[in-house]
Protein backbone atom coordinates (compact mmCIF):
# COMPACT_ATOMS: atom_id res chain seq x y z
CA UNK A 1 0.00 0.00 0.00
CA UNK A 2 1.41 3.61 -0.89
CA UNK A 3 1.88 5.62 2.42
CA UNK A 4 0.34 9.30 2.54
CA UNK A 5 3.17 11.43 3.35
CA UNK A 6 1.03 14.74 3.24
CA UNK A 7 -0.33 17.13 6.04
CA UNK A 8 -3.76 16.59 7.36
CA UNK A 9 -6.01 19.76 7.38
CA UNK A 10 -6.00 19.12 11.72
CA UNK A 11 -2.13 19.15 11.73
CA UNK A 12 -1.83 22.39 9.65
CA UNK A 13 -4.40 24.35 11.63
CA UNK A 14 -2.72 23.18 14.57
CA UNK A 15 0.80 24.40 13.27
CA UNK A 16 -0.67 28.01 12.40
CA UNK A 17 -2.43 28.00 16.01
CA UNK A 18 1.20 27.40 17.69
CA UNK A 19 2.50 29.91 15.31
CA UNK A 20 -0.20 32.72 16.02
CA UNK A 21 0.77 32.10 19.52
CA UNK A 22 4.47 32.17 19.47
CA UNK A 23 4.05 35.46 17.48
CA UNK A 24 1.88 36.65 19.64
CA UNK A 25 4.43 36.36 22.94
CA UNK A 26 7.12 37.37 20.79
CA UNK A 27 5.75 40.81 19.45
CA UNK A 28 5.26 42.69 23.19
CA UNK A 29 8.94 41.96 23.71
CA UNK A 30 10.19 43.24 20.24
CA UNK A 31 8.27 46.56 20.29
CA UNK A 32 9.64 46.96 23.87
CA UNK A 33 13.09 46.13 22.45
CA UNK A 34 12.35 48.68 19.97
CA UNK A 35 11.10 51.25 22.44
CA UNK A 36 14.27 50.19 24.63
CA UNK A 37 16.63 51.41 21.92
CA UNK A 38 14.70 54.40 20.74
CA UNK A 39 15.18 55.36 25.15
CA UNK A 40 18.66 55.30 24.59
CA UNK A 41 19.05 57.19 21.43
CA UNK A 42 17.06 59.93 22.76
CA UNK A 43 19.69 59.99 25.96
CA UNK A 44 22.47 60.01 23.89
CA UNK A 45 20.71 62.99 22.07
CA UNK A 46 20.64 64.45 25.68
CA UNK A 47 24.24 64.07 26.30
CA UNK A 48 25.37 65.54 23.04
CA UNK A 49 23.33 68.16 24.14
CA UNK A 50 24.94 68.79 27.53
CA UNK A 51 28.28 68.99 25.58
CA UNK A 52 26.92 71.49 23.13
CA UNK A 53 25.44 73.91 26.17
CA UNK A 54 28.61 74.21 28.29
CA UNK A 55 30.50 74.99 24.93
CA UNK A 56 27.67 77.70 24.15
CA UNK A 57 28.23 78.60 28.12
CA UNK A 58 32.03 79.03 27.94
CA UNK A 59 31.61 81.72 24.77
CA UNK A 60 28.54 83.32 26.37
CA UNK A 61 29.62 84.87 29.35
CA UNK A 62 28.43 81.45 31.41
CA UNK A 63 24.99 81.30 30.08
CA UNK A 64 22.81 78.79 28.82
CA UNK A 65 20.75 79.63 26.11
CA UNK A 66 17.96 82.39 27.28
CA UNK A 67 15.55 81.97 24.55
CA UNK A 68 13.80 79.72 21.92
CA UNK A 69 16.07 81.74 18.93
CA UNK A 70 19.61 80.89 20.93
CA UNK A 71 18.68 77.49 19.65
CA UNK A 72 18.88 77.94 15.94
CA UNK A 73 19.68 81.78 14.92
CA UNK A 74 22.91 83.11 15.11
CA UNK A 75 23.95 87.09 13.94
CA UNK A 76 26.02 88.62 16.96
CA UNK A 77 26.00 85.34 19.15
CA UNK A 78 26.45 81.13 18.46
CA UNK A 79 23.62 79.62 18.84
CA UNK A 80 23.42 75.82 19.16
CA UNK A 81 22.40 74.86 15.71
CA UNK A 82 24.27 74.34 13.86
CA UNK A 83 27.45 75.87 15.46
CA UNK A 84 27.69 73.71 18.57
CA UNK A 85 24.94 70.55 16.90
CA UNK A 86 25.28 70.27 13.47
CA UNK A 87 23.04 67.49 12.83
CA UNK A 88 19.39 68.47 13.25
CA UNK A 89 18.52 64.70 14.02
CA UNK A 90 20.26 65.45 17.19
CA UNK A 91 17.09 67.83 18.42
CA UNK A 92 14.35 64.54 17.23
CA UNK A 93 13.81 61.40 19.69
CA UNK A 94 12.56 58.48 17.40
CA UNK A 95 9.54 58.03 19.86
CA UNK A 96 8.00 61.27 18.45
CA UNK A 97 7.24 58.98 15.23
CA UNK A 98 4.28 57.80 17.79
CA UNK A 99 3.19 61.71 17.06
CA UNK A 100 3.92 61.49 13.18
CA UNK A 101 6.78 63.94 13.70
CA UNK A 102 9.35 63.28 10.68
CA UNK A 103 13.33 63.57 10.98
CA UNK A 104 13.99 67.22 10.96
CA UNK A 105 16.20 68.79 7.48
CA UNK A 106 17.29 71.87 9.63
CA UNK A 107 16.16 73.66 12.76
CA UNK A 108 13.88 76.25 12.72
CA UNK A 109 10.99 78.21 14.26
CA UNK A 110 8.46 75.31 13.42
CA UNK A 111 10.20 72.41 14.79
CA UNK A 112 12.69 73.08 17.68
CA UNK A 113 10.41 72.25 20.25
CA UNK A 114 9.37 68.83 18.11
CA UNK A 115 10.82 66.35 20.57
CA UNK A 116 12.36 68.16 23.62
CA UNK A 117 11.65 70.80 26.12
CA UNK A 118 13.77 73.57 27.12
CA UNK A 119 14.50 75.80 30.14
CA UNK A 120 15.69 78.84 29.15
CA UNK A 121 17.37 81.55 31.18
CA UNK A 122 20.19 79.32 33.19
CA UNK A 123 23.27 79.53 33.80
CA UNK A 124 26.47 78.04 34.62
CA UNK A 125 26.25 80.03 38.41
CA UNK A 126 22.97 78.43 39.31
CA UNK A 127 23.31 77.89 42.68
CA UNK A 128 19.87 75.48 43.88
CA UNK A 129 20.37 72.84 45.81
CA UNK A 130 17.75 70.95 43.92
CA UNK A 131 18.94 68.96 40.94
CA UNK A 132 17.95 71.56 37.88
CA UNK A 133 16.01 70.05 34.62
CA UNK A 134 17.22 72.29 31.73
CA UNK A 135 16.49 69.55 28.65
CA UNK A 136 13.62 66.97 28.86
CA UNK A 137 11.29 65.03 26.12
CA UNK A 138 7.77 67.59 26.26
CA UNK A 139 6.08 64.85 27.98
CA UNK A 140 4.69 61.84 27.78
CA UNK A 141 3.10 60.07 25.27
CA UNK A 142 0.87 57.47 26.42
CA UNK A 143 -2.98 56.58 25.51
CA UNK A 144 -4.08 54.62 28.51
CA UNK A 145 -5.79 55.42 31.30
CA UNK A 146 -3.39 57.76 33.76
CA UNK A 147 -6.03 58.65 36.39
CA UNK A 148 -4.12 56.42 38.98
CA UNK A 149 -1.59 59.18 38.91
CA UNK A 150 -2.44 62.12 40.80
CA UNK A 151 0.92 63.98 39.83
CA UNK A 152 -0.01 64.16 36.32
CA UNK A 153 -3.60 65.63 37.18
CA UNK A 154 -4.01 68.25 34.42
CA UNK A 155 -1.10 67.35 31.85
CA UNK A 156 -1.27 67.01 28.16
CA UNK A 157 -0.44 62.74 27.99
CA UNK A 158 -0.09 62.97 23.97
CA UNK A 159 2.31 65.77 23.79
CA UNK A 160 5.88 63.78 24.95
CA UNK A 161 7.99 60.75 23.29
CA UNK A 162 8.05 58.12 25.89
CA UNK A 163 4.85 55.78 27.40
CA UNK A 164 6.33 55.27 31.10
CA UNK A 165 8.69 58.10 31.62
CA UNK A 166 10.68 60.75 30.32
CA UNK A 167 14.20 61.97 29.23
CA UNK A 168 15.73 64.71 31.34
CA UNK A 169 19.06 66.50 31.62
CA UNK A 170 20.14 68.00 34.49
CA UNK A 171 22.54 71.48 34.44
CA UNK A 172 25.22 69.45 36.25
CA UNK A 173 25.55 67.45 32.60
CA UNK A 174 23.36 64.23 34.18
CA UNK A 175 21.28 62.57 32.37
CA UNK A 176 18.17 60.33 33.95
CA UNK A 177 15.06 58.49 33.31
CA UNK A 178 12.32 59.81 35.22
CA UNK A 179 9.60 57.03 35.81
CA UNK A 180 5.75 57.56 35.11
CA UNK A 181 4.66 57.87 38.98
CA UNK A 182 8.05 60.23 40.02
CA UNK A 183 7.04 63.24 37.44
CA UNK A 184 7.23 66.50 38.88
CA UNK A 185 6.36 69.22 36.22
CA UNK A 186 8.05 72.41 35.28
CA UNK A 187 6.04 75.84 35.79
CA UNK A 188 6.34 78.98 33.63
CA UNK A 189 5.58 81.39 36.41
CA UNK A 190 7.40 79.97 40.02
CA UNK A 191 7.67 82.84 42.25
CA UNK A 192 9.48 81.35 45.08
CA UNK A 193 11.37 78.01 45.12
CA UNK A 194 8.54 75.18 44.54
CA UNK A 195 8.26 72.34 46.91
CA UNK A 196 8.80 69.57 45.25
CA UNK A 197 11.34 70.75 42.59
CA UNK A 198 10.47 69.71 39.12
CA UNK A 199 12.34 66.73 37.85
CA UNK A 200 11.81 67.24 34.07
CA UNK A 201 12.21 70.48 31.59
CA UNK A 202 8.35 70.60 30.07
CA UNK A 203 5.16 72.03 31.56
CA UNK A 204 2.12 69.66 31.99
CA UNK A 205 1.24 71.00 28.62
CA UNK A 206 4.48 70.32 27.38
CA UNK A 207 5.94 73.73 26.55
CA UNK A 208 8.98 74.82 27.57
CA UNK A 209 9.96 77.51 30.60
CA UNK A 210 11.45 80.68 30.04
CA UNK A 211 12.83 82.71 33.10
CA UNK A 212 12.58 86.09 32.43
CA UNK A 213 11.63 87.55 35.94
CA UNK A 214 13.66 88.31 39.38
CA UNK A 215 10.56 86.02 41.12
CA UNK A 216 11.62 82.97 38.87
CA UNK A 217 15.32 83.56 38.34
CA UNK A 218 15.34 83.46 42.44
CA UNK A 219 12.98 80.42 42.23
CA UNK A 220 15.02 78.57 39.86
CA UNK A 221 18.58 79.42 41.70
CA UNK A 222 19.44 81.80 39.86
CA UNK A 223 19.89 84.88 42.35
Amino acid sequence: MKKNLGFTLMEILVVIAIIAVLVGLLLPSLSGARERARRTTCMNNLKQFSIAYEMYAEDHYEKFPDQPTALYIGGNFKSIYPYYINTPKTFWCPSSTNRKIPIPQTINNLNWYNSYAFVFGLTTNNKSLNAVPIISDRGIYNTKDLSSYSNLSGCDPLTGNHTWGINTLYIDGSANWVNLRDIVFANENYTSPPNPFPNVACQKNGYSVVIDTDGERNAWGED
